[in-house]
């Protein structure tokens, strides 16, 4: 009776594991899903001010190199 008793115990947690195993492994791949659809939405913007690339662009804006 008790080795009946321990299978079905033993049975039914790992089912219940398994379960919350697939879960979890289910809502990671949809969060990664969604994080790499908002990632790819938004494309990445230099915020800090680079002085070298504005004064190339100034120069090459100014000799004609470039046409605006």
């Amino acid at each position: 009776m008790q080795e009946m008793i321990v299978h079905y115990v033993r049975d039914a947690v790992q089912e219940e594991v398994s379960m919350a195993v697939k879960v979890q492994k289910g809502a990671r791949v949809s969060e990664s899903v969604l994080n790499a659809m908002r990632s790819g939405a938004i494309t990445p913007v230099q915020v800090t001010p680079d002085s070298q690339l504005a004064k190339s662009r100034f120069y090459c804006i100014s000799t004609g190199i470039i046409n605006i």
